[in-house]
């Protein structure tokens, strides 16, 4: 029977031929390894049938029965291999084996993970599970599929593997955020008062400030919100892609920082953020804080909620380092979101004062979040492809 091998997403929709097979139950028709969001699927077909067959889910090299199927990932310029296979034994559920194999293909490290799903029939057994709990690093594999069985047919053992040649170029990527899911809250000011978190958020960049604020949340353990002016975006896509790499988070503040900007205003500064970095944004801030019931209207046709703030030390105005960390931290509270700048002037007294406002704020038991988690509004994510 002829095998083919299909691979996603480095290869997507590759099939290749494996025309040498053997014949028996578990010779294979079809292997597919197709990285999705939040795992992995694994999915053997082959000519059957399968039911009342022990497999057995970490085979070594004296396997002969009951026989096993498994996925072996060569990762490129490593002697090691990962292999992953199917297993089960009489009517226990399906397992899903994750073996680590030496330069000798000896087993030097194995265990089992339960999938959280399965799909089987008499032909075909399909499997997800977790990318990180089957210990697969991201990078670019060479992979293979084997097959092992006896029976009346193979009294000793049948080898099946696809393909019979070369193995297959497989890549696993990591995932990116693409945007948020927007709640339809309207305009805030404030998030809740549970969990204990609060909202560092930081206009009209992007500066070359920017990156020091970024740099100054990285190191403190801290998440932040910049809200962009699309007229100062084009130079600086690098780092705000860099901000979302640091998992912060981009919002939307007007093209040209104006009050009361209209909705197509609104649309194109989108557009250019998520233009620079593949982010949409789902949050909007008025400049000035200036807003009525049409601009709210109009953030929500774009899908956003207005983000004004309820604590602001006035940095803007340069009052100095000291004075920037005394306003933000006597004026915390849980479910607060916090106005700084990153951009439009000299922002080196903000960007002095944040160690210290992290560090404080810190140590009084706050979680320093983005405001789309302050809101409760999750990420959207995509593979990084």
């Amino acid at each position: 029977m002829a095998a083919v091998l299909a691979l996603s997403p480095a290869a997507p929709g590759a099939m290749i031929e494996d025309p040498a097979d053997v014949h028996g139950p578990l010779d294979l028709r079809q292997v597919n390894l197709v990285q999705r969001l939040h795992g992995i699927v694994l999915k053997f077909d082959f000519v059957g049938p399968l039911p009342g067959r022990d497999l057995d889910p970490t085979p070594d090299h004296n396997t002969r029965a009951p026989g096993y199927m498994c996925a072996v990932l060569g990762p490129a310029g490593s002697g090691r291999e990962k292999r992953l296979c199917l297993g089960r034994s009489g009517r226990r559920p399906w397992t899903v084996g994750v073996q680590t194999l030496g330069s000798s293909r000896r087993v030097i490290h194995q265990g089992t993970l339960k999938p959280r799903t399965v799909h089987a029939s008499s032909t075909s057994v399909r499997a997800f599970f977790s990318r990180r709990k089957a210990m697969l690093a991201l990078g670019r594999y060479h992979i293979h599929a084997d097959s092992v069985w006896s029976g009346h047919d193979c009294p000793k053992a049948c080898r099946d593997r696809a393909p019979n040649s070369r193995p297959v170029s497989f890549e696993l990527v990591g995932k990116r955020v693409v945007g948020c899911r927007d709640r339809g809250i309207g305009a805030v000011r404030s998030g809740p008062a549970r969990p204990k978190r609060i909202a560092l958020t930081f206009d009209d960049g992007p500066s070359d400030y920017t990156a020091a604020v970024i740099s100054e949340l990285a190191h403190g353990g801290a998440h932040g919100t910049f809200f962009e002016v699309g007229q100062e975006i084009p130079g600086r896509e690098a780092v705000m892609r860099s901000a979302i790499a640091h998992r912060d988070e981009l919002g939307d503040h007007s093209m040209h920082h104006i009050f009361l900007p209209s909705q197509a205003d609104i649309a194109e500064t989108a557009r250019r953020i998520k233009d620079a970095t593949g982010f949409r944004p789902c949050l909007f801030r008025p400049p000035y804080g200036a807003y009525d019931s049409q601009e709210v209207v109009a953030a929500r046709a774009e899908g956003m909620s207005s983000v004004l703030w309820d604590v602001d030390p006035s940095d803007w105005s340069r009052p100095g380092e000291s004075a920037i960390y005394q306003r933000v931290v006597d004026n915390a509270q849980p479910g607060a979101i916090v106005i700084m700048h990153d951009g439009g002037g000299d922002r080196s007294e903000t960007v002095a004062a944040l160690p210290r406002i992290i560090a404080t704020l810190k140590a009084r038991g706050y979680r320093l979040v983005t405001v789309s988690k302050l809101l409760h509004q999750p990420f959207v994510y995509r593979l990084a492809r």
